[in-house]
């Protein structure tokens, strides 16, 4: 079921802490139009939706996501995790701090979905979504492998002030190695 854009968005002026929990079209709907200045803490959790097409990270946020959660515009901590048969996960430490918290769970209603093939192109997304030059810490999880070398040539360039980089996954680094 689609949900009509609203004309104005809610605006939440005091809201500090936000957990909500539902399908995956209800949750990109009320951040699309939720306008949150003094949010300080985001955590989606989607239990039960179905796989479709294209990058989680796209399918769960509206375009722009720091125009309505501000401390998104400067996020300081990264964590996308991509498995097999597991949970889905963004996380994101933000804000002049970096105490303010993000985090993305999805589960897809799916036994044969392909966690570790969706690692590149929600990787790209993220990068595509988030202006991410402010990082400096980058923590990936999934089957490395599966991630192009352009892709981690891009990784380097696009997170420029990057200092700490975790890597948690299987397969060897080949293709990190070659993206340097």
């Amino acid at each position: 079921m689609k949900y009509p854009a609203l004309a104005l968005p809610v605006a939440l002026p005091r809201l500090k802490s936000v957990r909500l929990s539902g399908q995956r079209n209800v949750l990109f709907h009320l951040l699309a139009n939720m306008h949150a200045p003094q949010a300080r803490r985001f955590a989606l959790t989607n239990c039960l939706d179905d796989d479709e097409p294209g990058p989680l990270v796209t399918r769960l946020l509206a375009p722009a996501p720091h125009v309505r959660i501000p401390f998104l515009s400067s996020p300081r901590v990264m964590l996308l995790r991509c498995w097999d048969e597991a949970p889905f996960l963004l996380s994101i430490r933000g804000g002049a701090d970096g105490s303010a918290r993000f985090s993305l769970d999805f589960v897809v209603n799916n036994e044969l979905w392909s966690g570790n093939s969706y690692l590149e192109h929600n990787l790209v997304a993220t990068m595509d979504t988030f202006s991410v030059a402010s990082s400096h810490t980058l923590e990936i999880e999934g089957y490395l492998e599966e991630v192009a070398v352009e892709t981690w040539q891009r990784v380097f360039k696009t997170f420029s002030g990057l200092r700490t980089l975790r890597l948690k996954g299987m397969g060897t680094l080949d293709t990190l190695w070659l993206g340097l």
